[in-house]
């Protein structure tokens, strides 16, 4: 995958059957994505990063680390999160015609590392 975040998530986006792929930030703002024709980046960015919240308050009650992924499986789409930093998250949304769920699990895990290092965490 490409260096910057922009062009990861770009050829990320346009080489899987991904409609949509971002960086969220905590504040709901969308740090970089690629999505598809007709998808608002913001609106999903605004509503996705409360995700990155509950992963760190459900981990802090189970005892557990921070979750690895956390995914929606919704009748028309399946959704996949997982925390970048402690201030981000990559959200990933497919059809569920598209792609099922243990190959979005795999895109993510590819993944996550050049997310992780365009962002700077690497």
């Amino acid at each position: 995958m490409g260096g910057d975040l922009a062009s990861t998530l770009q050829e990320l986006q346009a080489n899987t059957a991904m409609t949509l792929v971002a960086v969220v930030g905590l504040d709901g703002l969308l740090i970089e994505g690629a999505a598809g024709p007709g998808v608002d980046l913001e609106a999903v960015a605004a509503v996705a990063a409360p995700g990155l919240v509950m992963m760190g308050d459900l981990a802090e009650e189970l005892g557990a680390g921070m979750a690895q992924v956390t995914t929606l499986e919704y009748p028309n789409h399946v959704v996949a999160m997982a925390p970048v930093n402690d201030d981000s998250l990559l959200v990933m949304v497919t059809d569920s015609g598209s792609m099922n769920l243990g190959q979005m699990r795999i895109v993510l895990r590819r993944t996550i590392g050049a997310v992780r290092d365009a962002v700077g965490e690497g």
